[in-house]
């Protein structure tokens, strides 16, 4: 899923000199929501990943599993849901109407190969969406990433790769 070169794959098609890493900490800040937002996207097994954000303290925590890439189910203040009860709670709570399917490779900053892309020199665009690779480490992974679309903007501060 990554490249460990100079920089990562844009259209989302790896390499076979691509690491996936096991786990990538970092801080989300979004678009009118004041609170300080974590996240961490862990890989279990090769088909396997789990996504959590969560507030302060551990407090408001979302998560959602991912099958094979799919998001197959999460949790949502406690209560399991299935993946279509998750994105759709998290518009209805949040108001955000980000695709849930994509996450886990815009985080790692690629488009998911699953979707058409339009790369550009520092990200690419995806359903409706532009993604931003704003800072990288030497190996090419990103340590800060934008994703935008209209007046929502998020930024993934990745603090930590494993």
């Amino acid at each position: 899923m990554f490249l460990v070169g100079c920089q990562s794959n844009p259209n989302g098609q790896p390499s076979k000199f691509e690491a996936e890493p096991e786990k990538i900490e970092g801080r989300l800040s979004i678009t009118g929501v004041r609170t300080n937002l974590s996240f961490s996207l862990q890989r279990l097994t090769p088909d396997l990943q789990t996504l959590r954000v969560f507030g302060s303290m551990g407090l408001g925590e979302v998560s959602v599993v991912y099958v094979n890439g799919e998001p197959s189910e999460g949790r949502f203040e406690g209560k399991l849901l299935s993946a279509e009860q998750m994105q759709e709670t998290l518009r209805s709570k949040t108001g955000l109407m980000v695709p849930l399917a994509v996450l886990p490779a815009w985080i790692e900053g690629r488009a998911d190969g699953r979707w058409p892309s339009l790369a550009f020199e520092d990200g690419f665009e995806q359903l409706g969406w532009q993604i931003r690779r704003v800072l990288q480490t030497q190996t090419g992974m990103p340590r800060r990433t934008e994703l935008t679309n209209g007046e929502l903007k998020i930024i993934i501060g990745v603090q930590r790769w494993q």
